[in-house]
């Protein structure tokens, strides 16, 4: 049968049907459920990059404060570069940054980290201020509030979502540091040489010799 208008009214064919109340909820959650998904798998991203991005640019000033007091020969501790962590959110560094051969007490950069990131420090048992200091030679010192030698590893954590795995810094004593798998260094072996060992002894060979 043919549909006719009657007045306002259409008459469907027969058999012509519409998607149901329950088929329209169905799709509704179905977008629903996919769209959470890819909105918690986006924001789990973004998390990891700015944890990522945070401990990189604490290595960097790590690695700034190394070569400067191996640029400068720093040899007493008030000349040395430092990296002080003074908070969950905030580090300092002090080194020479205008390059004119000396660290003065002004030479002081603040960094803190934004809110925004929602990622902190996470020092453990280590009571902060924690102070990385590094000699003439590259090699690194680190002491927590009370002055206590400590071995650090600066561990970057999320303030939310903390299923999420923080990432790693570590720093060995000579200085150098990795993010992620820790820096191994060996002390190499040393041995005790005779002085005299394959040495030969001076033969006269001139029997004239008379001790002249």
């Amino acid at each position: 049968m043919n549909s006719k208008p009657e007045g306002d009214v259409i008459v469907l064919r027969r058999g012509e049907r519409g998607f149901s109340t329950i088929q329209l909820l169905v799709v509704v959650a179905i977008v629903g459920i996919i769209s959470a998904m890819a909105t918690m798998s986006i924001s789990s991203a973004q998390l990891n990059m700015r944890r990522e991005n945070t401990i990189r640019e604490f290595k960097g000033y790590l690695e700034k404060a190394r070569l400067d007091s191996i640029r400068r020969h720093a040899t007493s501790t008030t000349d040395q570069a430092t990296v002080t962590i003074t908070a969950a959110n905030s580090y300092q560094i002090a080194m020479d940054f205008n390059y004119d051969g000396t660290k003065s007490s002004s030479e002081v950069r603040t960094v803190t980290i934004p809110s925004g990131n929602l990622v902190q420090f996470s020092m453990g048992s280590i009571s902060l201020p924690l102070t990385t200091r590094f000699d003439w030679r590259g090699r690194a010192t680190s002491t927590q509030s009370d002055g206590t030698a400590v071995t650090p590893v600066f561990t970057i954590a999320n303030t939310v979502n903390n299923g999420s795995s923080p990432t790693v810094l570590n720093l060995t004593s000579m200085g150098d540091a990795s993010v992620g798998t820790a820096v191994t260094v060996t002390t190499p072996s040393r041995s005790t040489i005779n002085p005299n060992t394959n040495v030969k002894s001076e033969t006269n060979t001139n029997s004239s010799y008379n001790g002249y």
